[in-house]
């Protein structure tokens, strides 16, 4: 009798907790669309002030949606020179996560736009970025200020040397494979890989059995570009892939474009059909290629001018 009670318990519970994170996700979603139509941030303000967003911390579920709230509204703060409400927004997301990089920059930038704490924030930027080289936001913020103060040289450096950071960052992705439920994605059926040059586009070579019916492919965290295009070689085929068809996580569609923003945790998976003369061999070794740009201020510039050509 109690084991049936505890297990009746868990099931409500479980049920509950589902429901309230559609409700959360719900929620945040019609905020960072509004924000996005209108670029207005009052949805969003009043949402990060309610009592159950007020409650959410760094290790429960809803956390990422918040996150991308804060960020949301930290951006827009920036953009309409809300510089003293910027730091109160950057300064509530550092008290819930102060390692998040973001946050950080996001706060040193909004100190950077008040006459009297312009040195502090110009400082926190400089550390920021020699203890993180391709952080785009600090080195975004800090080649803003050098070219607002004539310093042009200084800006173009900043600017070239984050993004050759962050190229050799975005280099190395995580791919999942799996031959039985397209949710279910074990570590041990994975391989990090490393992309290289092949001309205008970025590729890496792996193995995958040959009955693999999913793939699941992990970019790094907090990177920013986009995907214009995909495709796998194996032997003397080409599979062509529809972006526009992916399922996505933390990633979201512009058009036939895949677009990553900094998120925490940006994935997207495919189904994958490898030819029937190439499934007599286990496992297969295939090719990845990606038409993949790098996202810097608004501009986007071709991944593989950044990295080494493959022999």
């Amino acid at each position: 009798m109690i084991f049936f009670q505890s297990e009746l318990l868990g099931k409500v519970g479980h049920a509950w907790s589902l429901r309230f994170e559609q409700s959360l996700t719900k929620e945040a979603k019609e905020a960072l669309r509004a924000a996005d139509d209108a670029g207005s941030q009052e949805q969003l303000i009043g949402l990060l002030e309610s009592p159950r967003w007020r409650d959410l911390f760094r290790n429960d579920r809803g956390y990422p949606l918040k996150r991308k709230m804060l960020a949301k509204a930290c951006q827009l703060q920036l953009e309409s020179a809300q510089y003293e409400l910027m730091e109160n927004t950057a300064r509530s997301w550092v008290s819930l996560d102060d390692r998040d990089i973001d946050a950080q920059a996001y706060l040193y930038e909004s100190l950077r736009h008040r006459p009297d704490l312009q040195d502090e924030g110009v400082r926190g930027l400089r550390k920021l970025l020699n203890r993180f080289p391709g952080h785009l936001l600090s080195g975004l913020f800090l080649a803003r200020h050098f070219s607002e103060n004539g310093d042009e040289q200084s800006s173009d450096l900043t600017r070239m040397r984050v993004m050759r950071a962050a190229a050799s960052a975005l280099s190395r992705w995580r791919i999942y494979w799996t031959s039985t439920n397209k949710n279910l994605y074990d570590p041990k059926q994975s391989t990090f890989v490393y992309l290289e040059s092949t001309g205008e586009q970025v590729s890496a070579e792996f193995e995958i059995p040959s009955d693999t019916t999913f793939l699941r492919i992990d970019p790094p965290t907090n990177s920013h570009f986009q995907i214009s295009s995909m495709s796998i070689k194996t032997g003397m085929d080409t599979l062509s892939f529809n972006l526009s068809q992916m399922e996505i996580n933390e990633m979201h569609r512009d058009g036939e474009h895949l677009i990553s923003t900094g998120a925490i945790d940006p994935f997207f998976t495919t189904p994958i059909a490898l030819p029937e003369r190439a499934t007599a061999v286990k496992p297969q070794r295939i090719r990845l290629e990606l038409g993949l740009q790098l996202e810097f201020d608004g501009q986007y510039y071709a991944l593989a001018d950044f990295l080494s050509h493959s022999s």
